[in-house]
């Protein structure tokens, strides 16, 4: 027989819930066949329960914990810290320098012109590079004055000019004479005052600077009694041996070259131009050319003299007969002895 209702509540189904509306209560309802395995699900239907196989987790998906994963957590030791990043390779240049282990020692060395600072309390290191790039001075250099080794790093121009040196100091900015005095020439000389008196202790005096002319070599004047004219006596080296003197210019020539020539032929040519020659020409049935020792360059300025038994020859323009030649030659005429000749003249 069949039971009377309870309160008319046994009748009524649950009513399942949706994602709006709330269920109500109720008798569950039945399963059909099959759906031994199923459960009764919020919206009132029995349902497949959901797969609770899992796969081993990865960094992007949850998972189960596989077994060499296990074993590392095992050996992670109790309160370690996650690793801080550190570097395992330093480039330098097109130079790779790896760490050779998990604790290798990279060691850091100062070069040239560079200072390293370790700081072991601070961890830290200061590196100091000395700047060597040059730069040129852009300052005057400084007037002389006392030595110092500056602190400039700047370098000087090749054109740089250092001021004049216009005051001294020491012995050197008041000295007027020697410290000790030196003998000159056997004269005492500290610098006070020239050096004048005898020469003495000279071993040898020798000349070779400029030349009383072109055709003579050197010289000495001599200024008697203080004379401030070119010379009152001059000596001058004719020729290598041969040294003639002069006084006062002209006067006395004739007989010093005569004495110091001592030379049948020969001239002399003076720093005025005037020249002197004399020789002797061998007598001749017929008449000759006589060249003289050296060329007179004024044809119209000379004038030749020629001596023969006791008679005076004169010509004037360079010839004794009726002939001139050239600065250098006069015609003589003929004669049967020698002739002693003596020519004057530019």
């Amino acid at each position: 027989m069949a039971l009377p209702p309870l309160f008319g509540l046994i009748e009524k189904i649950m009513t399942g819930a949706t994602a709006s509306t709330a269920g109500a209560s109720g008798r569950v309802p039945a399963p059909a066949a099959g759906a031994q395995t199923r459960y009764l699900r919020g919206d009132g239907t029995w349902n497949t329960p959901t797969n609770t196989t899992y796969n081993v987790a990865t960094q992007s998906a949850n998972g189960l914990l596989s077994a060499s994963d296990k074993t590392k957590i095992d050996g992670i030791a109790s309160g370690a810290e996650v690793n801080q990043n550190a570097f395992g390779n330093v480039v330098v240049g097109a130079t790779t320098i790896a760490a050779d282990g998990k604790t290798d020692t990279l060691t850091l060395v100062a070069g040239a012109n560079v200072t390293l600072t370790p700081d072991a309390g601070a961890d830290k290191i200061t590196i100091t590079a000395k700047d060597t790039t040059c730069t040129a001075a852009s300052a005057a250099p400084k007037a002389p004055g006392t030595g110092a080794v500056g602190t400039s790093e700047k370098y000087a121009r090749e054109d740089h000019v250092h001021p004049l040196q216009t005051t001294v100091s020491g012995n050197a900015g008041t000295a007027t004479k020697l410290a000790t005095a030196r003998s000159v020439f056997g004269q005492s000389f500290n610098g006070s005052a020239d050096v004048s008196g005898a020469l003495s202790k000279v071993s040898s005096i020798e000349m070779s600077g400029v030349p009383e002319s072109a055709a003579h070599g050197g010289f000495i004047d001599f200024h008697f009694a203080g004379s401030t004219s070119d010379y009152t006596s001059r000596i001058i080296e004719e020729r290598s041996g041969q040294l003639s003197v002069v006084q006062g210019g002209v006067t006395g020539v004739i007989e010093s070259l005569i004495s110091s020539k001592k030379t049948l032929t020969g001239y002399y040519k003076f720093s005025s131009g005037l020249i002197v020659q004399w020789g002797t020409a061998l007598g001749d049935t017929t008449a000759k050319n006589v060249t003289m020792p050296t060329a007179f360059t004024n044809l119209n300025s000379y004038h030749v003299l020629a001596v023969y038994d006791s008679n005076i020859y004169v010509a004037t323009g360079g010839h004794i007969a009726t002939d001139q030649y050239s600065g250098s030659v006069f015609r003589l005429s003929s004669l049967p002895y020698n002739v002693h000749w003596f020519a004057i003249g530019f």
